[in-house]
């Protein structure tokens, strides 16, 4: 997760293959699906969408054999991330949609709070505004009351993309200044500027 963290994504699948591979050798399947689902993540990362679709399917199977809903809402959610980067929004939005309905079901309100902001983002794309805001403004209720600035800073970003407000990205800004990464203030800088630029 280190080296995830610091982009350096060749070492870090390196080592989720080893925990992968140790965790198969002393057989246990439950373990087995953690470094699978850490996998799937690098690979997406690394732009390797075809090798994660394949990885993320896979798991996907190992939870629902498992039958543990909070992997099986992860994988879900994972492939949902991978078919769009494929331009596969249909499918995309339909394993969003299915993570959503798992992550209710066992009161994962993070997963749901994740779910929603991507289902946002796709009903954005299909020009659905008033269909997108509600999902932003879920996630952002959720992400609020969980108490996790960074994610509150995302949905108010979100939301600003909707209405081009500045007063979400001025809050969202001060949210990313505090706990943010410096991609996200930059973004977030940008699109204060095109909006001023708009007025």
């Amino acid at each position: 997760m280190i080296y995830q963290e610091r982009g350096e994504y060749e070492q870090a699948l390196r080592l989720a293959q080893k925990a992968l591979a140790l965790e198969e050798e002393i057989g246990n399947k439950e373990g087995v699906a953690i470094p699978h689902h850490r996998i799937a993540q690098l690979l997406f990362l690394m732009k390797k969408y075809d090798v994660a679709l394949k990885q993320g399917k896979e798991g996907l199977e190992m939870a629902r054999e498992l039958a543990n809903p909070q992997f099986e809402s992860a994988f879900l959610h994972q492939l949902g991330l991978t078919l769009n980067k494929l331009n596969r929004p249909k499918e995309a939005f339909t394993h969003f949609s299915k993570s959503l309905a798992i992550s209710k079901q066992i009161g994962d309100k993070a997963g749901q709070a994740d779910s929603l902001g991507e289902i946002g983002k796709l009903l954005l794309g299909a020009e659905q505004f008033k269909e997108a805001l509600d999902r932003f403004q879920q996630a952002l209720n959720i992400r609020r009351a969980l108490g996790d600035p960074v994610k509150v800073a995302i949905s108010l970003e979100a939301i600003g993309i909707v209405f081009e407000d500045q007063g979400h990205y001025q809050e969202a800004l001060q949210l990313k200044r505090e706990y943010g990464s410096p991609q996200g203030i930059a973004i977030t800088e940008r699109n204060i500027a095109r909006v001023k630029g708009q007025m």
